[in-house]
């Protein structure tokens, strides 16, 4: 790979190019991101993990994209990696006027600017180039009107708000519950104080979270382990329910919640997770929040895993001003 002697140019240069990666330059690119992110796994189940994810069918057939800002003038896989980013090409849902479309959006993840490039710019202009790449990158994969151009992306910052701000991606709202694990006797995990695990007829689980069928309630979750116990958490990645139409259609919705929210608790406990987390809560899912836990404490994130939208719809009459719905963990990356 490239070397680290090579005289680095300024991060204005007309000779630096955001680029997509070689197959080499992307695993180059998570050697030096795994130092910081791969927490408990080593380097190699490290790279061995992010292989296995990118065939996944969210991302495989190229939906997913490694960039690596470098020096065009060096050959591919000679040219050290100034800095480095992916982008995920995702199916999304835009209301406006009474009108649904389907388009196509990006979302940004892995920003990564190795140690020993940092302070000279490199992350902005990386950022700075993306911006300009995403406008029409993939847009061809849309349905329906097929924009010319993508009409926003989003990102998670973990630098703040301010940044990612100056580019055009603003901050929405970023706040989550933190539930502690609990032991709950087998009575109520087998009795209707409890949600129904979703498992398959038949084979291997592949969607983990919990339902009350009874009630059209469902959340699934996924738990990531972290570098230390405290950085272990059960993500409630997406809570679907009904409106209720009634008091007490609402409050058989809020118990179902609750009900799966001990199923969530219960779960932590047994894969020894340090919490539960659950982000931007709607008014009815706190209800169900501090039912399932009274100590539930609210968080609202001033620095990491800030959401971030870039919205440029406004140039095509869609108006100025847009709602993120469903702003929950599931849109991570």
């Amino acid at each position: 790979m490239g070397s680290l002697d090579h005289h680095l140019l300024n991060a204005d240069s007309p000779d630096i190019a955001l680029v997509v990666a070689t197959p080499a330059e992307r695993i180059e690119s998570i050697r030096a991101n795994g130092l910081s992110w791969k927490g408990p796994l080593t380097m190699e189940q490290y790279i061995a993990r992010e292989d296995f994810l990118i065939q996944q069918d969210m991302v495989k057939d190229g939906w997913m994209t490694c960039w690596v800002l470098v020096d065009r003038r060096l050959r591919p896989d000679k040219r050290p990696i100034l800095s480095s980013c992916e982008s995920i090409a995702k199916r999304a849902f835009l209301a406006y006027k009474g009108n649904i479309e389907t388009v196509i959006t990006h979302g940004i993840g892995s920003v990564f600017c190795p140690p020993e490039h940092r302070g000279r710019g490199y992350a902005k202009r990386m950022i700075i180039e993306l911006s300009k790449i995403l406008d029409t990158w993939q847009q061809e994969r849309g349905a329906g009107q097929g924009h010319p151009q993508c009409l926003f992306s989003v990102l998670y910052s973990d630098i703040g708000k301010s940044f990612y701000a100056a580019h055009g991606w603003h901050p929405y709202a970023s706040s989550h519950f933190t539930l502690a694990p609990e032991a709950v006797g087998a009575a109520a995990v087998n009795g209707s104080a409890m949600g129904m695990i979703l498992r398959p007829e038949k084979g291997e689980t592949h969607v983990k979270g919990a339902a009350v069928p009874s009630r059209k309630v469902f959340m699934t979750w996924n738990r990531k382990y972290g570098a230390t116990p405290k950085d272990c958490t059960l993500y409630i990645l997406r809570t679907q329910y009904e409106e209720p139409s009634s008091p007490a259609e609402r409050q058989g919705v809020v118990e179902a919640l609750a009900a799966i929210l001990r199923r969530a608790r219960t779960e932590a406990r047994e894969w020894n997770v340090d919490h539960v987390q659950i982000w931007n809560p709607s008014a009815l899912v706190k209800e169900a929040i501090l039912i399932a836990d009274l100590d539930a404490a609210e968080v609202h994130r001033e620095k990491d895993s800030i959401p971030c939208l870039k919205w440029d719809g406004d140039k095509f009459g869609y108006g100025e001003n847009v709602d993120w719905m469903w702003n929950e963990r599931y849109g991570w990356c």
